[in-house]
């Protein structure tokens, strides 16, 4: 077994969609096509910390009152073009970036 969490996409049956390594050189993150942004030790290649940027994430925090200044009429717009987005053929990966 590695003694890496690269394993992680695999596991998740994600492909990687770019990646980007810090300014400092000490991370690196990876998009996926499971819409997770994974952030991982450059040196040990463990996972330090993974976004879930999935609308079902989104879904869940408006359920449980954590985003309770978004506006549902916009969000349910949001939905319908993220939708329409990913049947759509791809124009450019997703990418992220440290700041």
């Amino acid at each position: 077994k590695s003694d890496t969490d690269l394993y992680d996409l695999a596991k998740a049956k994600a492909k990687p969609d770019s990646l980007v390594v810090s300014p400092d050189g000490h991370s690196f993150a990876v998009t996926s096509s499971d819409a997770q942004v994974r952030v991982f030790s450059f040196l040990t290649g463990k996972l330090r910390r993974r976004y879930d940027e999935s609308l079902g994430a989104y879904d869940k925090l408006i359920a449980d009152g954590a985003l309770e200044d978004m506006d549902s009429i916009a969000f349910g717009k949001r939905k319908a073009v993220d939708r329409e987005m990913r049947e759509a053929e791809p124009i450019a990966a997703p990418n992220c970036a440290f700041d």
